[in-house]
């Protein structure tokens, strides 16, 4: 009774009542710091209270996104606090750990990290019922920040997967690119971060153009923006700063299978192309 009344857990720093679909509460967290450098691990530990026998072993996740949603760092526990959600004890809690690595190259700027629970073998996350922290209703929402760590991350702290290294214009060079899996299955994003390394001070905010392209050569999906998003544009970019820049295509459930490649090309303000396309390298759909 000293440390757990039936809604507040004595261990947890930030107490919080949150329904999930009326199976499951968040009861509260501990978050070992809001704010980290580009490299290092966000370390969450969620409570959570089953309200009553559970028919699905649900999965827990952590990651950071924007405000936008995009994924940039994550880390799921297929059985929570260790335990398959369909023994937990109603009414009981669970401790549930996640260490978040923040990827080097990660471009500094406010975050928000969320947790939540999913089935595992339709994916569909448990919704939240009443007040919510946040702006969705399937997770819940803290707001944390990403900071530049004291000096550039070196190459292998980058952990790319098709290294390239060319100069693209005066100011960049392309470092080379990472995908999120080498076989992505339809009905979901492909995900790709590119490497770039400030060769000076860049003069513009460049945008850079992702394609995707069939053998035929048929160009089947195509995305330009500023790195990451727009979140950080090159002028912010210092000398010699290697930033890892975030892209990604939605893939229906009818998007034909094969083999990709995948190119990107750098454009100045005007949208006129700073050298031609650069081959990053191939990856599969499933049929």
């Amino acid at each position: 009774k000293r440390t757990f009344d039936g809604t507040a857990i004595a261990a947890a720093e930030v107490s919080s009542l949150v329904n999930f679909g009326d199976q499951i509460n968040l009861l509260g967290y501990n978050l070992s710091q809001t704010s980290v450098q580009a490299g290092e691990n966000f370390k969450l530990s969620a409570y959570w209270q089953a309200r009553q026998p559970l028919p699905v072993s649900y999965s827990a996740l952590a990651q950071l996104v924007d405000e936008e949603r995009h994924l940039y760092a994550g880390q799921d526990n297929l059985h929570p606090g260790t335990l398959q959600t369909t023994l937990w004890q109603p009414w009981g809690y669970v401790r549930d750990s996640h260490s978040v690595p923040v990827p080097a190259g990660t471009p500094p700027g406010d975050y928000l990290l969320v947790t939540g629970l999913y089935d595992p073998e339709t994916w569909a996350r448990l919704q939240i019922k009443g007040a919510r922290a946040g702006p969705w209703n399937d997770v819940f929402a803290i707001a944390v920040a990403v900071t530049k760590p004291p000096h550039r991350p070196t190459i292998p702290d980058l952990g790319i997967s098709w290294p390239i290294g060319a100069d693209v214009g005066p100011d960049l060079r392309l470092l080379g690119a990472t995908p999120e899996r080498d076989v992505t299955p339809r009905n979901d994003f492909l995900r790709i971060a590119i490497f770039w390394e400030a060769r000076q001070p860049p003069t513009q905010n460049y945008q850079v153009k992702l394609r995707a392209v069939a053998v035929d050569g048929t160009t089947v999906k195509q995305e330009t923006s500023q790195p990451s998003y727009n979140r950080y544009p090159t002028r912010r970019w210092a000398k010699g700063e290697r930033v890892g820049d975030n892209h990604e295509f939605w893939l229906p459930a009818d998007f034909p299978g094969g083999q990709y490649r995948l190119q990107a090309q750098l454009l100045d303000e005007a949208g006129q192309p700073v050298g031609g396309w650069i081959e990053l390298g191939s990856i599969a759909i499933t049929e």
